[in-house]
C-alpha cells in the first residue's frame, strides 16, 4: 500500500507544459528571409511573378528579424 502511494505521489508531480502555439514559436527565434515572390496583375490582365530578393540590397539579405508581441524589428 505504501509503495502504491509513493508511486502516485511521484507520478502526480510531473508538470504538464502545453505545446507552444504557432505565435509563440514565431517569437522565440531570429528569422531571415530565404525566399519570396511578388505577384503583380498587369493592366492587360496578365499576372507576373517577381523574385522579392532581387529587389533587396545585398547588405539586407542576411539581416535577422525578431518578432515581438506587437511589432517586428
Amino acid at each position: 500500500m505504501l509503495s502504491m502511494a509513493v508511486i502516485l505521489i511521484v507520478a502526480s508531480c510531473k508538470k504538464n507544459t502545453p505545446a507552444p502555439s504557432r505565435t509563440d514559436m514565431l517569437r522565440t527565434g531570429q528569422w531571415y528571409i530565404a525566399s519570396g515572390t511578388i505577384r503583380l496583375r498587369l493592366p492587360n490582365g496578365n499576372d507576373t511573378t517577381l523574385n522579392y530578393l532581387s529587389f533587396l540590397p545585398q547588405c539586407r539579405k542576411d539581416d535577422y528579424m525578431t518578432f515581438q508581441s506587437n511589432y517586428w524589428q
